[in-house]
């Protein structure tokens, strides 16, 4: 959003991760903030799709062909005081990340 330059009034997933009921628990606790799982997860395949409408001509324009053709399937509530408990173990990944700094380069040889 701060590089958008403005607030999002809905956040979407969709892709393969979206599949994980688990991992869209984690990314709605750690935004704090309800996420919306689209219908058709194959977003990118959906969007070459929808593309293509507007270049033949078929569709006005790319938001308009969006709007017609995309769904909410269903929401996730981030969990209450999950947001602590979330970056205290983020913390624990970036030590052990950094801890295993140095032994990285072995895994090429």
């Amino acid at each position: 959003e701060r590089a958008a330059g403005g607030a999002a009034d809905e956040l979407r997933l969709s892709g393969g991760g979206a599949r994980s009921a688990l991992w869209n628990q984690v990314k709605a606790s750690v935004t704090g903030r309800t996420l919306s799982v689209l219908a058709t997860l194959d977003s990118g395949v959906l969007g070459a799709a929808l593309m293509g409408m507007v270049a033949a001509g078929i569709e006005p324009d790319l938001v308009s062909a969006a709007d017609r053709r995309t769904a909410v399937a269903s929401g996730v509530d981030p969990e209450p005081g999950a947001f602590q408990r979330l970056d205290d173990l983020y913390g624990v990944y970036r030590d052990t990340y950094a801890a295993l700094g140095p032994i990285f380069p072995r895994l090429t040889t």
